[in-house]
């Protein structure tokens, strides 16, 4: 008698603890070193002769690019195989590393920042995919607290990471020190990792892609023009957010391939539940951005006072 799909996905919970724990485990390191930047801006500032405002693209360039992704991951799971995806992922965050670590000059470590990003953008959905096909709905909210807890501490340490690193070694020892992990989950989640749902072979949404991406690009800009003063740029980079999501959303309305459903927003479950937790995730990152450069440029701390205080 054949199992049924709640015998089936009883034996894949048992053996996908593992692979879950390795998916997010590399997700981790990608939001560790995130968090972990923010602390050494003012030193980056210093050894690369760059203001706040580009140096800032550090953070805002690495979200963007995550964000982007992970807008593809139903493309993603579709098109490939999670063994493909989360090997692309290792070796995305580990050249990314090394482009960080030996970064000559400000242009190569943002590079090298956007490079890493396509590690959360793709572990971070695959994760979850997994979880969907491997475990039954009884244990779902039980394997989704465990994996995010271990990807949330990341926020948690990373600013704690970033400074105690920066400040008894030096803010390269950042990527150095979390290579040789990365390596191993590498090694670790390649002969592990099966795929649990057949994948096709279809077109990639690349109108609606694109602007959407110039969308969160230009409201990046627009805002930081607020932040300089640059009212014109500001201005103008409010009208493309304006345009490009008008072409996005008629693309959406009148076109059967979309990137992702609008549809989702009219039930209020789902929209009453985002919208908090976008509020959420944007004071997240505001404040792991705001608390250690304004202690370091405004209160003229130093590392390790910088480092007592994220701690706090």
């Amino acid at each position: 008698m054949a199992k049924t799909t709640i015998e089936v996905k009883e034996t894949n919970a048992r053996h996908a603890l593992l692979v879950i724990s390795i998916v997010a485990l590399m997700s981790f390191l990608g939001v560790l070193t995130e968090t972990s930047m923010n602390v050494t801006f003012p030193t980056l500032m210093h050894d690369f002769n760059v203001s706040l405002t580009t140096v800032q693209w550090v953070t805002s360039g690495y979200l963007l690019a995550a964000a982007l992704i992970m807008l593809s991951s139903a493309y993603m799971k579709r098109r490939f195989t999670n063994r493909q995806l989360f090997v692309t992922a290792a070796l995305l965050f580990i050249i990314g590393d090394l482009m960080c670590a030996m970064a000559p000059v400000f242009w190569v470590l943002l590079a090298g920042r956007l490079v890493q990003a396509g590690c959360v953008g793709l572990c971070s959905p695959l994760m979850v995919n997994i979880i969907l096909d491997t475990v039954p709905t009884s244990k779902l909210g039980t394997y989704m607290g465990v994996a995010n807890l271990i990807i949330l501490i990341g926020p948690a340490l990373g600013p704690t990471f970033g400074g105690a690193v920066a400040n008894f070694f030096d803010w390269r020892m950042i990527f150095w020190s979390t290579l040789p992990f990365a390596i191993l989950l590498l090694v670790l989640g390649q002969g592990r990792i099966k795929q649990y749902t057949p994948t096709s072979d279809f077109a990639f949404d690349w109108l609606r892609f694109t602007a959407l991406g110039v969308a969160l690009i230009s409201l990046t800009v627009a805002l930081n023009g607020v932040s300089d003063r640059k009212w014109l740029t500001a201005c103008m980079g409010l009208l493309i957010v304006v345009a490009a999501m008008t072409v996005f959303v008629w693309l959406s309305n009148h076109h059967a391939k979309t990137l992702f459903k609008l549809d989702v927003f009219h039930d209020p479950g789902f929209l009453y539940s985002f919208l908090p937790y976008i509020l959420l995730q944007f004071s997240n990152v505001g404040i792991n951005f705001l608390l250690p450069n304004y202690v370091q440029t405004v209160d003229g701390a130093s590392g390790k006072s910088t480092l007592f205080r994220t701690v706090c």
